[in-house]
This record gives C-alpha cells, sequence and structure tokens, in this order.
C-alpha cells in the first residue's frame, strides 16, 4: 500500500493561537492589514480584511517562540525539539515575498527567547535559553559571532546603522556601517559593537560592555527597551521608564511609569515621527509622561492582552472553550465569533443543564434531538431529558472518569460509554439495563469512542497506551487491534457515512485511516490476531498538526472538512480530499 500523503489533508484556517509571548505577534512594516504570527509550530500570515486570507510557513518541528519581521524578511525560532534527541532550536529565515525558507540557522539550544533585525535588514540577532547571543549576516546566512551571557537576556535591539562622516574637504566615500546591540542582562544594560574590519575585511562582533549606572544602589531589570535617539529607553521592573545616553553609555534619568508590578513590557520608537517613542505596559488606562522635550511615553493595554488566545475546545457546532471560561460560537464560513457565553468558573465542569449534574466534573458529554448524556469524573453515566432538563437514567459500572460516549446510531434507546478503567459497557436507557458483557482489554486505558456508520455499526476506541481498536457487539474481545505510531490516542472520529477515521495524538497530530480497507473478521487465535498486519494510514497531518496535544477532532457533515483543537490554543479547520 502506498505511503500516507499529505496532499489529501492540508490545513485551510487557524482560529485562535497562544500569543502569551510579545514576540509572536507582528504587524507587516508595509501593510498595516498583515498580520504575522506564530500558532503552534507554524507561523501564519493574516490578513485583517479577508479571514480566507491564510499563508502558513511550515519548517518547524516544535513550538514556534519568537519572532522577527521586516520589510523582505520573516525570522522564527522556536523550543528545542522535545520529540526528539536532538537539542538545537533551529532559527529559520523566510523570504517574506516568496513565503520560501532562505536560511536555517543552527547554533543555540533549549529554546529561542528573542530577534531582532536591524533597520538596512543585514544582521540578525539572536538569544536564547542557552544565554548565547549570537550575531548572523542575513546576506549569507553566515554567524558573525556570539557571547555567552551569566543569564539569559530580557530584550535586545538593534541602534539604527552609523556610518562616519567624511573629513572636511574629502569625498564621502562609500562605508560600512557600524551596528550597535543592546541588551539586558540581569540588572545592568550591555552594549556590543558590530563594525567592519579592515584586516580581515568582515564584520566582527565586539565584546559586550555594560553602560554605566549611579553609585547610589540604583538595581533594576529591564525587561523591555528601544534605542529612540538620542537615548536608550527600558522600562524596569520597578514600573518605570529609565533613559540611558546613546553617545555615553551611561545613565541619565528615570521616571515613574506605574505600580510597582506593572513594568512597561514594550518600549518602541514611533514609526510615524522620529521623535516619539511608544510603550506599552500592564496598565488599564492610558498614561503620558514627558521624557524631555523631544520625547512623550505612551502606557496602554499589552499586546498580549489584546489578541484572541487560550481556546482550548471545540465541538462540532462550532463552540470552543477559552481560558477566560467563555463558551465560544463561530461562524466556519467567515471566521468570526457570533456569540459569547459566561460558564462556569472551571472550565472542565460543564454545567449544560444548570443544575449538579455529578458530584465531581463533567468528563464527557454526547447528545441527540431528545436526550443528553453526561459522563462523570466519578465513573457515572447519566441521561436527561433535553425538553425537561430532568433525569431520566443513570449507571455506575465505570470506576473511573467517564472519557468516551455515544448514543448507538442504530438505536437511541442504546448508548455505549468508555473509560480509562479498560472497559467499554453498552446500556439500555429505556430499561435502565447494562447490555450483554462489557467490552474489556487489560491493556488499554480508554480515552475516546466513535461508532462506524456502516457494515456492523462496530465501536471503535483509542487509549493511552496509542492502540485503537475495534468491537464487534457480538464479541468481547477487539475484531481488529493496531498501534498508532503517533503515540498515545486523545480522539477518534468516524466521518459520517464510516469510511473513514480520523484520529488524533499526544503528538498533535491528525492521522486518518479508510475504514473500507480494513478486514473485520475476528482472528481464530490471538497469535492469529497478532500476526495481522495493521491498516496502512491514509493520510497524515505531515507537520503541519498541534504544537501540544490534540485533544479533539471531529468531521463537517460533508465530510469535506475537519476541525481539531489542540493544547497550543489553535483550532485548525483542515481540508480533506480523498481519492474515489
Amino acid at each position: 500500500m502506498s505511503a500516507p500523503t499529505a496532499s489529501m489533508l492540508e490545513i485551510e484556517h487557524v482560529i485562535g493561537g497562544q500569543h502569551s509571548r510579545s514576540g509572536c505577534f507582528h504587524a507587516y512594516p508595509l501593510d498595516k492589514n498583515i498580520v504575522i504570527s506564530a500558532v503552534g509550530g507554524l507561523v501564519c500570515i493574516s490578513d485583517l480584511t479577508d479571514p480566507h486570507q491564510q499563508a502558513f510557513l511550515r519548517g518547524h518541528t516544535d513550538t514556534v517562540t519568537a519572532l522577527a519581521v521586516s520589510e523582505h524578511y520573516i525570522v522564527s525560532g522556536q523550543l528545542g525539539p522535545t520529540r526528539t534527541r536532538d537539542r538545537l532550536a533551529p532559527v529559520i529565515v523566510w523570504d517574506y515575498a516568496r513565503r520560501e525558507r532562505r536560511f536555517q540557522l543552527d547554533r543555540h539550544t533549549l529554546g529561542i527567547m528573542q530577534l531582532a533585525i536591524t533597520a538596512d535588514e543585514r544582521f540578525l540577532a539572536v538569544t536564547g535559553e542557552d544565554t548565547l547571543v549570537s550575531v548572523w549576516d542575513l546576506r549569507t546566512g553566515a554567524l558573525t559571532g556570539s557571547a555567552k551571557a551569566e543569564q539569559v537576556p530580557s530584550f535586545i535591539a538593534w541602534a539604527p546603522p552609523q556610518v562616519a562622516p567624511a573629513a572636511p574637504g574629502r569625498r564621502a566615500a562609500p562605508q560600512n556601517p557600524a551596528y550597535l546591540l543592546v541588551m539586558a542582562v540581569g540588572n545592568q544594560l550591555r552594549t556590543t559593537e558590530v563594525a567592519f574590519s579592515q584586516a580581515t575585511q568582515s564584520y566582527n562582533m565586539a565584546r559586550p560592555a555594560p553602560c554605566g549606572l549611579p553609585h547610589s544602589g540604583f538595581l533594576r531589570t529591564y525587561p523591555a527597551g528601544q534605542v529612540c535617539l538620542p537615548d536608550i529607553l527600558t522600562g524596569t521592573d520597578s514600573g518605570e521608564l529609565c533613559v540611558f545616553s546613546f553617545a555615553n553609555r551611561i545613565y541619565r534619568r528615570h521616571f515613574p511609569a506605574g505600580p510597582g508590578d506593572m513594568a512597561p513590557q514594550l518600549v518602541m520608537e514611533n514609526p510615524t515621527s522620529p521623535t516619539q517613542a511608544v510603550a506599552f505596559a500592564g496598565l488599564q488606562r492610558i498614561l503620558r509622561f514627558p521624557i524631555h522635550p523631544a520625547f512623550f511615553a505612551f502606557f496602554a493595554l499589552p499586546p498580549a492582552m489584546l489578541s484572541r488566545s487560550g481556546l482550548l475546545g471545540c465541538g462540532v457546532a462550532g463552540g470552543s472553550w477559552q481560558r477566560r471560561n467563555l463558551l465560544s460560537f463561530w461562524d466556519l464560513s467567515e471566521y468570526r465569533v457570533l456569540a459569547r457565553t459566561p460558564m462556569s468558573s472551571r472550565p472542565r465542569a460543564l454545567r449544560p443543564l444548570e443544575v449538579a449534574a455529578h458530584r465531581g466534573a463533567v468528563t464527557a458529554l454526547a447528545a441527540t434531538e431528545a436526550l443528553i448524556l453526561s459522563g462523570g469524573e466519578e465513573g457515572t453515566v447519566r441521561c436527561w431529558s433535553r425538553r425537561t432538563h430532568e433525569l431520566i437514567a443513570q449507571f455506575g459500572d465505570h470506576t473511573r472518569p467517564i472519557t468516551g460516549l455515544q448514543f448507538d446510531l442504530t438505536a437511541e434507546q442504546v448508548a455505549h460509554s468508555c473509560g480509562p478503567d479498560h472497559y467499554v459497557t453498552s446500556y439500555d436507557l429505556k430499561t435502565e439495563r447494562t447490555l450483554g458483557t462489557p467490552h474489556f482489554a487489560r491493556d488499554e486505558a480508554f480515552t475516546s469512542l466513535t461508532q462506524k456508520a456502516t457494515g456492523e455499526q462496530e465501536l471503535i476506541t483509542g487509549s493511552a497506551s496509542g492502540r485503537i481498536s475495534v468491537w464487534d457487539r457480538d464479541y468481547r474481545d477487539p475484531v481488529v487491534s493496531w498501534q498508532e505510531r503517533g503515540g498515545p490516542v486523545t480522539s477518534v472520529a468516524a466521518s459520517p457515512s464510516g469510511r473513514f477515521l480520523a484520529v488524533a495524538t499526544e503528538g498533535g497530530d491528525l492521522v486518518l485511516y479508510d475504514l473500507a480497507r480494513i478486514d473485520y473478521q475476528p482472528a481464530p487465535s490471538p497469535a492469529a490476531a497478532a500476526r495481522r498486519a495493521p491498516p496502512e494510514p491514509l493520510a497524515t497531518s505531515a507537520g503541519c498538526g498541534h504544537s501540544a496535544p490534540c485533544r479533539q477532532v471531529a468531521w463537517a457533515p460533508d465530510e469535506k472538512q475537519l476541525l481539531s483543537v489542540g493544547d497550543d490554543g489553535a483550532i485548525r479547520v483542515w481540508n480533506f480530499y480523498p481519492t474515489p
């Protein structure tokens, strides 16, 4: 059978994402309607005027933690891979116009923290969790120099390129400009020069030198800063805006900007005027402070608070959970929020009936037009009337939290459940009795449950061990079982026609199987079952999946799209192109 392909499954749109790092959300310098953001392991280029216009840059193997954007380049850095033994955290330089990779820079380990590009796009500065500061030539992709700090720098910023003036009476000759990199390390502000050497005919990085501070015990840390000539502006952990002289590299003055725990989180030069600076701090109101006659500072909400982040779950109807405990309903044709509803203070404790449905959290739900099934943390399955909200039946067969519920596709009065206690159980809701003998698998802690719509309407389960099993109601043991290569299975969903199976994994990937190609005849013996070849995947997400565990996957009614949601805070919409 041919290898799984990614062409059958392609990403259509991304909603949300964890923009908790201020460096992972940028506007394109030449077009205010173009936004570049990091969503899991992808770099997403979005048009604010058209939600259908999204482009994705793929190449990272883990969560993207830093971005830098200029006119011609997008630079992205990631965490050190957590799924492989290689601890390198690559930095990728992308060509903005062509949307393709230009360089991959391999130097740092553990993870990338900060990226900065010079104004003329000549050099790139990188800092990582390994406390290394490196400078790269963006024309060649070569390393210009590096320095080891005592701890991770809290910010880095480039000064405008400096060209020495020509001597009086002499014609100005083309010169190689000098560059100054400013960084904050602990309670020190340091600068390092990147200058052209006539001896080596190349740029070299000098050793970082600290800026001068008062002798009266002025100790601060600097979470953000920027070079705004003729000064260097920094925010401090004490809620102050501190000014250093660029020419002399010494402290000049500082101004209180707000409460001590509200340090300025971003200081930037105003792109509309070279004589204004803008600072974003964690304040709920706008403040204005004079720095000196040519400068002003404005304090407002940080960019991270303005983004819609923290999406944790998604339902078939387009609903999603947020960490702010809101249930959002999306229009998936326009990718916009139709409504938001405040919910319980506990995101896992769903209370759809506004009654005490279970002693603990509600861990699973299923619904029809007339009934609602709820599974509890204590292992109880309860059936409710959707019209009157009355309890109709309850079952206590499980000893662990319910992880999967399914109304039978052929008989609405029959329901199925599973849990990490290794059992799959069926119920008759009218007689309140358990049907037959529960299915049992000693090595499988079930995490999800679905049902085929064709053939014998077999049940399909996924487990924390990564095993997928198919169960026939006439047999206690699974008729087909195989190991998913992507690790623990978090969600399984059979397509409405019953032909395809979508599997979500702890690694964040989606895997699709063609259920029509599977032999459902029970093996005559356990040895024969072990010798049976596992089914081959039909398609995979191929590096475009979630960078954190994928928690749920669901099919669109026409089987042309899928929805997935993961711990990386993003809802992904996928297009599916099956072969006839």
